[in-house]
């Protein structure tokens, strides 16, 4: 069984770090920032449902809101890689053979650092996030890398051997590759979106 990867892009500064820090906000709601923007742009609406049985919920909801009011579209800024996140992690690691590009391979896909120590996912992973100033580390390497760069790095024998998620359940390896390329868009994009509006970024594995 995998487990997903969504990439949320923040407001930093923002109420609802300021909060976080305050301890005014349970580190373990941060889980549910890409969660509750998502189901409120179903809804067109604020999530009332969200706080209806939880009133504790109420100062992470209030700061989500603020966000959106700051920054309409930063709910939209959000990269889902789902369960095959390992595959474009190990290509980008050895995508140029150096340690630095290892560092920032998993700097892109994993982030860099703890947002807050008891900050955690449903299945127990530590919530990490990227500053901006990381986000803009992560954009100019990424922009560095063309594709065919990516495709030439993709090794469908050593993602095998390292057990990625499914990776024996998919012997056309042209589909494997493909499915990278089509991550590494994405989160190129994405992190050029985010630099372009100066966030910070939340990395959900849940």
């Amino acid at each position: 069984m995998g487990h997903e990867l969504t990439l949320q892009a923040i407001k930093v500064p923002s109420l609802l770090l300021d909060r976080l820090r305050a301890g005014e906000i349970d580190p373990e709601l941060l889980v549910f920032v890409d969660y509750y923007f998502d189901e409120r742009r179903k809804r067109g609406m604020m999530w009332d449902d969200f706080t209806l049985r939880a009133p504790e919920r109420v100062p992470f909801v209030e700061s989500l809101e603020r966000m959106l009011r700051e920054d309409p579209t930063i709910d939209c800024r959000c990269c889902h890689l789902d369960r095959q996140y390992s595959w474009l992690h190990m290509t980008l690691e050895s995508v140029d053979g150096s340690d630095s590009g290892g560092e920032f391979a998993t700097w892109a896909v994993l982030g860099q650092s703890q947002i807050s120590p008891n900050a955690k996912s449903t299945q127990g992973f530590q919530i990490l996030w990227n500053s901006p100033e990381t986000c803009a580390i992560v954009d100019a390497w990424l922009a560095e890398i063309e594709e065919p760069k990516v495709r030439a790095a993709c090794n469908i024998d050593i993602l095998r051997q390292k057990g990625s998620y499914k990776i024996q359940q998919n012997p056309d390896d042209e589909f494997v590759i493909e499915t990278i390329l089509k991550s590494f868009r994405l989160l190129k994009d994405f992190y050029k979106a985010v630099v372009h509006h100066g966030d910070g970024v939340l990395f959900d594995k849940d």
